[in-house]
């Protein structure tokens, strides 16, 4: 073979792989594993400047959603959550249905699993970010007491009713240069944050599945081995 056809040949396999493996990675293994046909939306970067990371249920009041904070594996994480049209029984009305939460990090495909933070959702809605924000949070909850006018629940109550049923939200905390952000899960219940790793040992990123598997409705982190 000829070197310039032989170098075509090689740029081409080369190509071909690159093209593969742009098709690869946590977000299509993720998707393919909760058996729903939806779309991934990129909400940007969230920064971590305290090191830790919260996940819970920031409407108690009391702090409960920082109680269990975790080391951040990075300085920064690309939110994304994966959301799917859904049919409400009642009336067959339509709507869309956040799926999965998911923190990328690494964004290689999962091999396993790791620690995790099991936390309630009593309001339909998940909070988490910087710790710094959860921080905040409470804090000014603590003011708002003081002043006679309710707690972190009467802050957040409306960002909870304003706009779509469905959303993914930052919220900035006044008196604060901070924010945490809400993921809102159309119902109640008990989730678990997840860290999931790719073959090098790195983590991949934070999973919070929210509607489970389609077939079954089992939590997809359950399906990766640990």
């Amino acid at each position: 073979m000829k070197l310039l056809p032989r170098l075509l040949l090689i740029l081409g396999l080369f190509q071909a792989a690159g093209a593969a493996g742009a098709e690869e990675g946590a977000l299509s293994y993720l998707a393919d594993l909760s058996e729903r046909q939806g779309q991934w939306a990129d909400h940007g970067v969230i920064e971590f400047p305290s090191g830790k990371v919260f996940f819970g249920d920031p409407t108690y009041g009391d702090g409960a959603h920082i109680k269990d904070p975790r080391a951040a594996p990075a300085s920064t994480a690309r939110l994304w959550t994966y959301s799917y049209d859904f049919i409400w029984q009642g009336d067959g009305s339509t709507g869309t249905q956040n799926g999965i939460l998911w923190l990328e990090f690494s964004g290689k495909t999962p091999v396993r699993k790791g620690e995790r933070v099991g936390f309630g959702a009593d309001a339909a809605v998940i909070g988490f970010g910087d710790l710094n924000g959860g921080k905040a949070l409470v804090a000014l909850g603590e003011r708002w007491q003081k002043a006679g006018k309710g707690d972190s629940f009467e802050f957040l109550q409306p960002f909870l009713l304003d706009g779509p049923y469905m959303f993914t939200r930052k919220v900035e905390i006044p008196q604060s240069d901070a924010a945490i952000y809400l993921v809102t899960t159309g119902t109640d219940g008990g989730f678990d944050a997840v860290w999931l790793y790719d073959a090098s040992g790195d983590v991949s990123g934070i999973l919070v599945d929210i509607a489970g598997r389609e077939s079954d409705r089992k939590f997809i982190d359950t399906l990766i081995p640990g």
